[in-house]
């Protein structure tokens, strides 16, 4: 399930969550640190931006029989107490954590389920064009989503393990883009030939579409799963209609063959903090195909066609290709300033939100 954030009480409505009881295994992203929420007002005061979720989330948690949730996002560090509060705070409730740490050893940690003769390892890392913190040697933060990373990560898996069915979690693209990244496409093709079983993506908040490459699924975007309205200082943080849809992916795998996919489209009322069951499809549902047009486009094709479709325009660069080094730098540089120039815009109240 996509991003799960609970700054207050969460008095939610579910249908359709007889789709959790069933045995698996549940994971869920985190979105930011989980503090006591007598201080939760402290921090929004103080930190206009600072996401964050209380002790309320383990009741969301629990309600999905979520396993373990995933750290590696932009969120996990807006806030100077580390990941160790929540890292401990889930492992008391049964839930493990992964993807982020207090040192570089810790963040690129998978999570290894084991089931009979069933082995899953997850890996998840966040991009720090988009605000996730780098961990480095002793230097708390997520794992880097950095291309020579991740095939190392892979590689060296794949030396030692051939038969566990591998996945890797990518905190990636920009908000409320409809459409993956072409550099990003790119690099999950390329993975999966290297051995990735499965990448799912988060970040947009809204679901993208989805591609089965050599049969390994790529889900671009999950979208939101439970974030409801709240204020940050300044601001009201409140997400676009598109972003009601939400996604249940659900990959049933034998080894490290994906037997089946399905897609569990739920609503999400803001308002009325339900999450509502609409509909479940596989690869020739209507609303998958919809949302993936560029299915069977080479990488030119779509590089092209994302130029021309993309919806998050201003003064947000194209990452055309992964391999580019250089020039993906110089695009780093200038998304990381313009986001630091909106927070500086906001802080003295002449912009509404950030984006």
């Amino acid at each position: 399930m996509g991003d799960i954030s609970v700054p207050n009480h969460a008095n939610f409505q579910v249908t359709g969550k007889e789709l959790f009881e069933t045995p698996g295994l549940t994971l869920a992203n985190l979105e930011g640190p989980i503090i006591d929420h007598h201080k939760a007002s402290l921090y929004g005061n103080r930190q206009y931006d600072a996401v964050v979720n209380t002790e309320h989330v383990l009741s969301v948690l629990q309600c999905f029989k979520v396993k373990a949730v995933w750290l590696a996002n932009n969120h996990m560090f807006d806030l100077p107490i580390g990941p160790k509060p929540t890292v401990d705070f889930l492992g008391k409730a049964g839930i493990s954590t992964f993807g982020a740490g207090t040192n570089i050893q810790e963040a690129q940690m998978p999570f290894v389920y084991q089931d009979g003769h069933k082995k899953i390892i997850v890996y998840a890392f966040g991009w720090d064009v988009i605000g996730c913190r780098y961990a480095r040697g002793k230097k708390e933060g997520v794992n880097p989503m950095v291309p020579a990373h991740l095939f190392t990560t892979i590689r060296e898996l794949r030396k030692v393990d051939s038969q566990s069915l591998a996945i890797f979690i990518m905190h990636w693209n920009y908000e409320l883009e409809l459409y993956p990244q072409p550099a990003h496409r790119q690099l999950a093709h390329d993975l999966v030939n290297e051995g990735v079983d499965a990448i799912v993506g988060l970040h947009p908040h809204v679901v993208q579409g989805a591609e089965l490459v050599s049969g390994k699924p790529i889900i671009y975007s999950l979208g939101n799963w439970f974030f409801p309205p709240r204020r940050l200082g300044r601001i009201f943080l409140e997400f676009p209609k598109v972003t009601c849809r939400q996604l249940a992916l659900e990959i049933n795998n034998l080894g490290r063959e994906t037997v089946d996919v399905r897609f569990h489209w739920y609503h999400f009322d803001a308002q009325r903090e339900a999450i509502t069951f609409q509909a479940t499809e596989g690869w020739d549902g209507c609303i998958v195909n919809k949302l993936t047009p560029f299915v069977g486009m080479s990488h030119k094709q779509y590089s092209i066609w994302f130029k021309r479709n993309r919806t998050r325009r201003k003064g947000l660069p194209v990452y055309t290709t992964y391999r580019s080094t250089y020039r993906n730098k110089m695009k780093d540089c200038w998304v990381k300033a313009r986001h630091t120039i909106i927070r500086m815009l906001v802080r003295a109240g002449l912009k509404g939100k950030l984006g």
